[in-house]
Protein backbone atom coordinates (compact mmCIF):
# COMPACT_ATOMS: atom_id res chain seq x y z
CA UNK A 1 0.00 0.00 0.00
CA UNK A 2 3.33 2.18 0.23
CA UNK A 3 4.20 1.49 -3.14
CA UNK A 4 2.22 3.79 -5.12
CA UNK A 5 2.77 7.75 -4.97
CA UNK A 6 -0.39 9.06 -5.48
CA UNK A 7 -3.97 6.81 -5.13
CA UNK A 8 -7.45 8.46 -5.94
CA UNK A 9 -10.44 7.83 -3.75
CA UNK A 10 -14.05 7.77 -5.22
CA UNK A 11 -16.66 7.19 -3.09
CA UNK A 12 -20.49 7.00 -3.25
CA UNK A 13 -22.90 8.21 -0.44
CA UNK A 14 -26.12 6.35 0.47
CA UNK A 15 -28.34 6.17 3.62
CA UNK A 16 -26.13 3.47 4.64
CA UNK A 17 -22.90 5.15 4.57
CA UNK A 18 -20.04 5.43 1.35
CA UNK A 19 -19.26 2.23 -0.74
CA UNK A 20 -15.48 3.46 -1.45
CA UNK A 21 -13.00 2.43 -3.97
CA UNK A 22 -9.01 2.69 -4.75
CA UNK A 23 -7.32 3.47 -7.81
CA UNK A 24 -4.30 4.86 -9.46
CA UNK A 25 -6.20 7.03 -12.13
CA UNK A 26 -9.76 9.22 -12.15
CA UNK A 27 -12.34 7.10 -12.53
CA UNK A 28 -14.45 7.64 -15.89
CA UNK A 29 -17.64 8.39 -16.36
CA UNK A 30 -19.07 4.62 -16.94
CA UNK A 31 -16.65 3.93 -13.88
CA UNK A 32 -18.45 6.23 -11.34
CA UNK A 33 -21.40 4.87 -12.51
CA UNK A 34 -21.22 1.92 -12.05
CA UNK A 35 -19.96 2.36 -8.53
CA UNK A 36 -22.58 4.22 -7.64
CA UNK A 37 -25.30 1.92 -9.00
CA UNK A 38 -23.39 -1.41 -6.89
CA UNK A 39 -23.81 1.30 -3.95
CA UNK A 40 -27.51 1.55 -4.54
CA UNK A 41 -27.76 -2.20 -4.79
CA UNK A 42 -26.08 -2.78 -1.15
CA UNK A 43 -27.69 -0.02 0.27
CA UNK A 44 -31.34 -1.98 -0.50
CA UNK A 45 -29.35 -5.01 0.87
CA UNK A 46 -28.44 -3.40 4.26
CA UNK A 47 -32.14 -2.72 4.70
CA UNK A 48 -32.88 -5.76 4.23
CA UNK A 49 -30.48 -6.73 6.75
CA UNK A 50 -31.28 -4.01 9.43
CA UNK A 51 -34.77 -5.70 8.92
CA UNK A 52 -33.57 -9.20 9.22
CA UNK A 53 -31.49 -8.21 12.22
CA UNK A 54 -34.74 -6.12 13.88
CA UNK A 55 -36.62 -9.23 13.56
CA UNK A 56 -33.94 -11.70 15.60
CA UNK A 57 -33.56 -9.04 17.96
CA UNK A 58 -37.92 -9.17 18.34
CA UNK A 59 -37.85 -12.75 18.48
CA UNK A 60 -34.88 -12.84 21.26
CA UNK A 61 -37.02 -10.30 23.48
CA UNK A 62 -40.34 -12.87 22.65
CA UNK A 63 -37.56 -16.06 24.18
CA UNK A 64 -36.54 -13.37 27.01
CA UNK A 65 -40.05 -12.34 27.89
CA UNK A 66 -41.15 -15.69 27.77
CA UNK A 67 -38.67 -17.04 30.01
CA UNK A 68 -39.26 -14.53 32.95
CA UNK A 69 -42.32 -15.37 32.57
CA UNK A 70 -41.99 -18.64 33.25
CA UNK A 71 -39.81 -18.16 36.49
CA UNK A 72 -42.31 -15.78 37.10
CA UNK A 73 -45.45 -18.06 37.11
CA UNK A 74 -43.32 -20.62 38.88
CA UNK A 75 -42.46 -18.24 41.80
CA UNK A 76 -46.17 -17.00 42.51
CA UNK A 77 -47.30 -20.47 42.24
CA UNK A 78 -45.47 -21.40 45.10
CA UNK A 79 -47.40 -22.95 48.08
CA UNK A 80 -44.60 -24.14 50.36
CA UNK A 81 -41.49 -22.76 50.85
CA UNK A 82 -39.10 -25.69 50.28
CA UNK A 83 -40.53 -24.86 46.22
CA UNK A 84 -38.45 -22.24 46.41
CA UNK A 85 -35.45 -25.21 44.89
CA UNK A 86 -38.33 -25.36 41.70
CA UNK A 87 -38.15 -22.24 41.17
CA UNK A 88 -34.66 -22.33 41.17
CA UNK A 89 -34.86 -25.54 38.38
CA UNK A 90 -36.85 -23.37 36.48
CA UNK A 91 -34.44 -20.36 36.60
CA UNK A 92 -31.54 -22.77 34.96
CA UNK A 93 -33.46 -24.83 32.64
CA UNK A 94 -34.69 -21.37 30.90
CA UNK A 95 -31.36 -19.60 30.98
CA UNK A 96 -30.12 -22.83 29.43
CA UNK A 97 -32.61 -22.51 26.60
CA UNK A 98 -31.56 -19.12 26.37
CA UNK A 99 -27.97 -20.37 26.04
CA UNK A 100 -26.53 -18.27 28.31
CA UNK A 101 -25.13 -20.69 31.02
CA UNK A 102 -24.56 -24.30 30.09
CA UNK A 103 -23.48 -25.55 33.29
CA UNK A 104 -26.09 -24.44 36.63
CA UNK A 105 -27.10 -21.33 38.47
CA UNK A 106 -28.10 -20.31 41.67
CA UNK A 107 -29.91 -17.98 44.03
CA UNK A 108 -27.48 -16.94 47.21
CA UNK A 109 -29.62 -15.44 50.56
CA UNK A 110 -27.38 -13.61 52.84
CA UNK A 111 -27.98 -13.35 56.51
CA UNK A 112 -25.86 -10.66 57.80
CA UNK A 113 -26.40 -11.03 61.13
CA UNK A 114 -26.01 -14.93 61.04
CA UNK A 115 -22.96 -14.55 58.76
CA UNK A 116 -24.58 -16.93 56.36
CA UNK A 117 -24.89 -17.33 53.17
CA UNK A 118 -27.70 -19.55 51.87
CA UNK A 119 -27.50 -21.17 48.25
CA UNK A 120 -30.07 -22.82 46.29
CA UNK A 121 -28.20 -24.58 43.71
CA UNK A 122 -29.39 -25.81 40.03
CA UNK A 123 -26.82 -27.83 37.83
CA UNK A 124 -27.14 -29.79 34.57
CA UNK A 125 -26.46 -33.12 36.22
CA UNK A 126 -29.80 -33.06 38.31
CA UNK A 127 -30.86 -30.21 37.68
CA UNK A 128 -32.29 -29.20 40.93
CA UNK A 129 -31.54 -29.96 44.97
CA UNK A 130 -34.65 -29.82 47.44
CA UNK A 131 -32.35 -28.34 50.20
CA UNK A 132 -30.02 -24.50 50.38
CA UNK A 133 -26.45 -25.89 51.22
CA UNK A 134 -25.45 -22.96 53.85
CA UNK A 135 -22.02 -21.06 53.96
CA UNK A 136 -21.36 -20.17 57.63
CA UNK A 137 -17.85 -18.87 57.18
CA UNK A 138 -15.66 -16.11 55.25
CA UNK A 139 -12.34 -18.65 54.86
CA UNK A 140 -12.42 -18.61 51.53
CA UNK A 141 -11.48 -15.80 48.97
CA UNK A 142 -14.72 -16.62 46.85
CA UNK A 143 -17.01 -16.23 49.36
CA UNK A 144 -15.14 -13.35 50.77
CA UNK A 145 -15.59 -11.69 47.32
CA UNK A 146 -19.40 -12.50 47.37
CA UNK A 147 -19.82 -10.48 50.59
CA UNK A 148 -17.66 -7.74 49.48
CA UNK A 149 -19.82 -7.65 45.81
CA UNK A 150 -23.02 -7.89 47.81
CA UNK A 151 -22.03 -4.85 49.95
CA UNK A 152 -20.84 -2.66 47.08
CA UNK A 153 -23.10 -0.64 44.58
CA UNK A 154 -21.00 -2.83 41.66
CA UNK A 155 -24.26 -3.94 39.52
CA UNK A 156 -22.25 -7.30 38.21
CA UNK A 157 -19.17 -9.55 39.16
CA UNK A 158 -17.34 -11.84 37.09
CA UNK A 159 -15.01 -14.72 38.90
CA UNK A 160 -12.68 -17.05 36.80
CA UNK A 161 -11.47 -20.30 38.02
CA UNK A 162 -8.95 -22.43 36.59
CA UNK A 163 -6.90 -25.31 37.79
CA UNK A 164 -5.48 -24.67 40.96
CA UNK A 165 -7.72 -21.95 42.05
CA UNK A 166 -10.35 -23.79 40.35
CA UNK A 167 -9.68 -27.44 42.88
CA UNK A 168 -8.69 -25.20 46.11
CA UNK A 169 -12.56 -23.85 45.93
CA UNK A 170 -13.88 -27.13 45.37
CA UNK A 171 -11.53 -28.44 48.04
CA UNK A 172 -13.10 -25.86 50.06
CA UNK A 173 -16.93 -26.51 49.43
CA UNK A 174 -16.96 -30.43 49.93
CA UNK A 175 -14.89 -30.42 53.46
CA UNK A 176 -16.12 -27.09 54.51
CA UNK A 177 -19.52 -26.51 53.57
CA UNK A 178 -22.83 -28.08 53.40
CA UNK A 179 -22.06 -28.76 49.56
CA UNK A 180 -20.37 -31.74 51.27
CA UNK A 181 -23.77 -33.59 51.07
CA UNK A 182 -24.43 -33.43 47.74
CA UNK A 183 -24.80 -36.07 45.39
CA UNK A 184 -21.45 -38.19 44.77
CA UNK A 185 -22.47 -37.80 40.77
CA UNK A 186 -22.68 -33.86 41.18
CA UNK A 187 -19.13 -34.06 43.02
CA UNK A 188 -17.47 -35.55 40.69
CA UNK A 189 -18.81 -33.53 37.63
CA UNK A 190 -17.99 -30.60 39.14
CA UNK A 191 -14.23 -32.04 40.05
CA UNK A 192 -13.75 -32.92 36.49
CA UNK A 193 -14.01 -29.01 34.75
CA UNK A 194 -10.86 -27.41 35.57
CA UNK A 195 -12.19 -24.27 34.42
CA UNK A 196 -15.41 -22.49 35.51
CA UNK A 197 -16.61 -18.94 34.97
CA UNK A 198 -19.05 -17.24 37.03
CA UNK A 199 -21.44 -14.18 36.68
CA UNK A 200 -23.04 -12.25 39.27
CA UNK A 201 -26.19 -9.82 39.79
CA UNK A 202 -26.76 -8.37 43.28
CA UNK A 203 -30.45 -8.23 44.59
CA UNK A 204 -31.92 -7.35 47.86
CA UNK A 205 -31.80 -10.64 49.65
CA UNK A 206 -28.71 -11.36 47.78
CA UNK A 207 -26.93 -12.96 44.71
CA UNK A 208 -28.42 -14.33 41.64
CA UNK A 209 -25.26 -16.42 39.53
CA UNK A 210 -24.95 -18.05 36.72
CA UNK A 211 -21.91 -21.17 36.27
CA UNK A 212 -20.71 -20.99 32.20
CA UNK A 213 -17.51 -23.76 31.20
CA UNK A 214 -16.80 -20.16 28.46
CA UNK A 215 -16.65 -16.94 28.98
CA UNK A 216 -19.77 -15.11 28.90
CA UNK A 217 -20.53 -12.48 26.16
CA UNK A 218 -21.73 -9.12 26.97
CA UNK A 219 -25.13 -9.43 26.29
CA UNK A 220 -25.71 -11.73 29.09
CA UNK A 221 -25.57 -8.78 31.72
CA UNK A 222 -28.52 -7.14 30.36
CA UNK A 223 -30.46 -10.33 30.70
CA UNK A 224 -29.12 -11.74 33.96
CA UNK A 225 -29.88 -8.26 35.48
CA UNK A 226 -33.65 -8.67 34.31
CA UNK A 227 -33.54 -12.48 35.77
CA UNK A 228 -32.64 -10.99 39.43
CA UNK A 229 -35.19 -8.24 39.41
CA UNK A 230 -37.96 -11.58 38.56
CA UNK A 231 -36.25 -13.64 41.33
CA UNK A 232 -35.99 -10.84 43.39
CA UNK A 233 -40.31 -10.24 43.27
CA UNK A 234 -40.07 -14.54 43.35
CA UNK A 235 -38.04 -14.33 47.05
CA UNK A 236 -40.24 -11.61 47.94
CA UNK A 237 -43.45 -14.15 47.05
CA UNK A 238 -41.36 -17.19 49.04
CA UNK A 239 -40.78 -15.01 52.17
CA UNK A 240 -45.00 -14.34 52.18
CA UNK A 241 -45.32 -18.27 51.98
CA UNK A 242 -42.92 -18.65 54.76
CA UNK A 243 -44.96 -16.09 56.80
CA UNK A 244 -48.41 -17.78 55.99
CA UNK A 245 -47.25 -20.96 56.90
CA UNK A 246 -45.28 -19.89 60.23
CA UNK A 247 -49.11 -18.34 60.70
CA UNK A 248 -51.05 -21.66 60.14
CA UNK A 249 -48.81 -23.60 61.96
CA UNK A 250 -49.31 -21.03 64.76
CA UNK A 251 -52.90 -21.08 64.16
CA UNK A 252 -53.12 -25.57 64.38
CA UNK A 253 -50.73 -25.47 67.90
CA UNK A 254 -52.91 -22.88 69.21
CA UNK A 255 -55.92 -24.63 68.25
CA UNK A 256 -54.40 -27.69 69.38
CA UNK A 257 -54.06 -26.18 72.89
CA UNK A 258 -57.72 -24.93 73.08
CA UNK A 259 -58.69 -28.44 72.40
CA UNK A 260 -56.54 -30.09 75.65
CA UNK A 261 -57.35 -27.18 77.48
CA UNK A 262 -61.31 -27.61 77.05
CA UNK A 263 -61.18 -30.98 77.74
CA UNK A 264 -59.01 -30.97 80.27
CA UNK A 265 -61.77 -27.98 82.21
CA UNK A 266 -64.48 -30.01 81.17
CA UNK A 267 -63.48 -33.06 84.09
CA UNK A 268 -65.42 -34.50 86.50
CA UNK A 269 -63.81 -36.94 87.78
CA UNK A 270 -59.66 -37.86 88.47
CA UNK A 271 -60.30 -40.92 86.05
CA UNK A 272 -61.18 -38.87 83.01
CA UNK A 273 -57.14 -37.11 83.35
CA UNK A 274 -56.81 -40.35 80.89
CA UNK A 275 -58.90 -39.52 78.34
CA UNK A 276 -57.20 -35.96 78.64
CA UNK A 277 -53.69 -37.93 78.26
CA UNK A 278 -55.55 -39.42 75.05
CA UNK A 279 -56.22 -35.59 73.61
CA UNK A 280 -53.04 -34.70 74.18
CA UNK A 281 -51.68 -37.76 72.38
CA UNK A 282 -54.76 -37.34 69.29
CA UNK A 283 -52.96 -33.43 69.60
CA UNK A 284 -49.56 -34.06 68.80
CA UNK A 285 -50.34 -36.66 66.32
CA UNK A 286 -52.03 -33.73 64.66
CA UNK A 287 -48.95 -31.35 64.95
CA UNK A 288 -46.94 -33.70 62.20
CA UNK A 289 -46.19 -36.15 65.16
CA UNK A 290 -47.66 -39.07 63.70
CA UNK A 291 -44.80 -41.59 65.08
CA UNK A 292 -46.17 -41.13 68.46
CA UNK A 293 -46.77 -43.78 70.53
CA UNK A 294 -48.18 -42.63 73.67
CA UNK A 295 -48.73 -39.81 75.74
CA UNK A 296 -48.14 -40.13 79.35
CA UNK A 297 -49.36 -38.12 82.44
CA UNK A 298 -47.20 -38.24 85.51
CA UNK A 299 -48.77 -37.14 89.03
CA UNK A 300 -46.16 -36.50 91.64
CA UNK A 301 -47.94 -36.64 95.31
CA UNK A 302 -46.20 -33.92 97.84
CA UNK A 303 -44.67 -37.21 99.75
CA UNK A 304 -44.27 -40.92 99.40
CA UNK A 305 -41.95 -43.04 96.87
CA UNK A 306 -45.04 -43.66 94.24
CA UNK A 307 -46.57 -41.26 91.34
CA UNK A 308 -49.68 -41.69 89.17
CA UNK A 309 -49.12 -42.57 85.24
CA UNK A 310 -51.94 -41.69 82.84
CA UNK A 311 -51.02 -43.46 79.73
CA UNK A 312 -52.79 -42.81 76.41
CA UNK A 313 -51.36 -44.96 74.08
CA UNK A 314 -51.44 -45.14 69.97
CA UNK A 315 -54.18 -47.45 68.00
CA UNK A 316 -51.45 -49.96 67.40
Amino acid sequence: MKAPTRVYLTASFNDFGALSVASLEFLTEEQIDILTRFARSFDQNYTRFLDVQRAEAQAREAEIQLALERIRARSMAMQKSEELSEVVGVMYREVEKLEIASWGSALMIFDDELQNIQMWFSENLNNQHPRPYNFNNLNHEVVRKWWEFWGNEDEFMTIHLKDDTNSDWINYMFEHTEMKDLPEEVKEAIRSENEVYFIYARTKQGLVSFINLEPFPETVFAVLRRIANTFEQAYTRFLDVKRAEELAREAQIEAALERIRARALAMHSSEELAEVALVLREQMAKLNQPELVSCVIHIYPDEGDTFQSWYALGPD
